[in-house]
């Protein structure tokens, strides 16, 4: 039998034995930028793809993207190592036309030159974003060769 004070250590720390927390030294969020044209220019500068969020403060479906998909460990990971992860809010306020933005949320990932490479509206659940992200980055998000991104390669959004 477990005493009583092992028991709460126990489970203090469940949650990180289990993978439920970020591990030591990754981040528990994207690092979003909130200005285009600085978004623009790091990844002109480092090479690396902007994966662009276009949101509503009044969209159900941005809140949920934002309270599930986005906070995924997996999702977080892939962002911070290989994108230039960019938050808009799109309250008000016309997005680019070339961003071809039908809905929202919408997900785009643009390279450094400024090429759109991949359009989502909708809401996208975790293999879907993953898989968007995997369709369009040569290492799938994992910042690596080997890519730590499974499931399908679909990207429907809902």
């Amino acid at each position: 039998m477990v005493n009583r004070p092992v028991r709460s250590l126990l489970w203090l720390f469940a949650p990180a034995m289990f993978g439920l927390l970020p591990v030591s030294g990754e981040a528990a969020e994207a690092s979003w930028r909130h200005s285009c044209v600085t978004a623009l220019g790091e990844a002109a500068r480092t090479g690396r793809p902007l994966v662009l969020v276009a949101k509503s403060r009044g969209c159900g479906w941005c809140r949920e993207l934002e309270r599930t998909t986005l906070r995924d460990a997996r999702v977080v990971r892939a962002l911070n190592r290989s994108t230039v992860p960019l938050k808009v809010e799109a309250d008000g306020r016309g997005l680019p036309d070339f961003l071809r933005v039908e809905a929202l949320p919408t997900v785009a990932v643009i390279a450094p030159d400024g090429c759109i490479l991949a359009n989502r509206s909708g809401y996208l659940d975790v293999p879907s974003f993953l898989g968007l992200l995997r369709s369009v980055i040569p290492d799938g998000g994992s910042g690596s060769q080997r890519s730590g991104i499974s499931g399908p390669a679909t990207a429907q959004g809902r």
